[in-house]
């Protein structure tokens, strides 16, 4: 896997007649590309006492592991099964998983891999939970971060508003019911593609002060903690460094 990694990663070129690689590998792409910003929003808001570098390095170990947990470890197990079914092998497990996916469906061939494991349905009652657990954080998390953008004067310690929070809750649950209904994932994929390549100049433009910023503030932003601060406090703020305090008090 290391030494095709490159190659793997950079690959979208079709194979025979199905252009899976290149259509998925542009999905990914871009929506990353619109789900970003508003992770990024997320993850600072509740990182409060960690440096930016910390908030930096343990965001992208975690979506390494979790990344490679899926692809690498599930992915591989899966295509293992699936060689074993083809090629017939004695002795081993196997399961046909590209035919079930083509008769039932990606959560059924899902379903069939997980129960070939070392209590299966235990193993799908906890990847069942966690599934709803990562839905309901990524949607309240979307819903936090549009109310915040979109409230007029929110300090820099105040929540938006809860009735504010559920309206975005609303309107994104009426947005997927209605892609859904149009035309199943493959318009849901176009949409995220089309929001994607709109976000990809703001994300740009993100990146650029993101850059003068620490450039500006010569690393003093990556390695120090920050105190909150209320928000009419910042016409009177003189520098950061009078607001440097010791690691331990600013967690507690």
């Amino acid at each position: 896997m290391l030494g095709n990694y490159m190659n793997m990663t950079f690959w979208i070129s079709p194979f025979a007649d199905n252009s899976f690689p290149r259509d998925w590998t542009i999905f990914y792409a871009l929506f990353w590309a619109g789900y970003g910003p508003f992770m990024g929003l997320f993850i600072a808001r509740i990182s409060r006492g960690r440096t930016i570098r910390e908030v930096i390095v343990w965001g992208m170990l975690g979506c390494i592991v979790g990344g490679y947990l899926i692809h690498g470890v599930f992915g591989s197990y899966t295509l293992w099964l699936q060689y074993n079914a083809v090629n017939h092998v004695e002795g081993k497990l196997a399961l046909d998983a590209v035919a079930i996916l083509k008769q039932s469906g990606g959560p059924a061939a899902m379903m069939a891999v997980l129960d070939t494991l070392p209590l299966g349905k235990l193993v799908m009652c906890v990847y069942c939970a966690f599934s709803t657990i990562f839905l309901a954080t990524s949607v309240d998390s979307g819903c936090y971060v549009v109310a915040s953008v979109a409230t007029r004067s929110l300090g820099v310690n105040d929540d938006p508003a809860r009735w504010h929070r559920s309206f975005w809750a609303f309107a994104q649950a009426l947005l997927a019911v209605g892609l859904l209904a149009i035309g199943g994932l493959n318009v849901a994929k176009q949409f995220g593609n089309f929001s994607g390549a709109l976000m990809a100049l703001p994300v740009l433009l993100l990146t650029l002060s993101w850059m003068q910023i620490v450039r500006h503030e010569k690393g003093y932003l990556l390695r120090h903690y920050m105190k909150p601060m209320p928000a009419d406090s910042f016409d009177k703020w003189t520098g950061p460094a009078q607001q440097e305090v010791h690691p331990q008090t600013a967690r507690n």
